[in-house]
């Protein structure tokens, strides 16, 4: 397979089948990337948290290494932390810019997060609930 058919009923399962594959070819290189990447990843989201900003920096740099070598290109990384954005910026100049003010939300994996403040909400407007 070439391509990935998006929409069918079995893309989300076709889609971390070939993340995983392809992760698994650097167990032995990677081992914690590849451990993040099988855990901690569904679809095109990536939901991670580490002790250190080093860690996650190290982090960071393996897993689009990983993903890279598949022909994946992961982007959009988003942090609350100050000294790790400073540094994804230089690394990553096209990740999408943190605005300001607490209500700069996030969304992955049906939640929204804010970075500035660390927390998870939930939309609970029903918008495809008939008024």
């Amino acid at each position: 397979m070439s391509s990935m058919i998006f929409g069918a009923v079995s893309s989300p399962s076709s889609a971390i089948f070939i993340l995983n594959k392809n992760a698994s070819r650097f167990i032995e290189e990677y081992p914690e990337a590849v451990a993040a990447i099988h855990a901690k990843h569904y679809m095109d989201d990536y939901l991670d948290s580490t002790w250190s900003v080093e860690q996650a920096s190290k982090l960071v740099a393996d897993v689009t290494h990983i993903h890279a070598e598949g022909g994946f290109r992961i982007r959009r990384w988003v942090t609350n932390s100050e000294e790790l954005r400073a540094r994804l910026k230089l690394d990553m100049p096209d990740r999408v810019a943190m605005e300001n003010g607490d209500n700069a939300t996030e969304r992955t994996l049906g939640l929204m997060w804010s970075p500035i403040t660390d927390q998870f909400a939930f939309d609970t407007s029903f918008k495809k609930i008939p008024s």
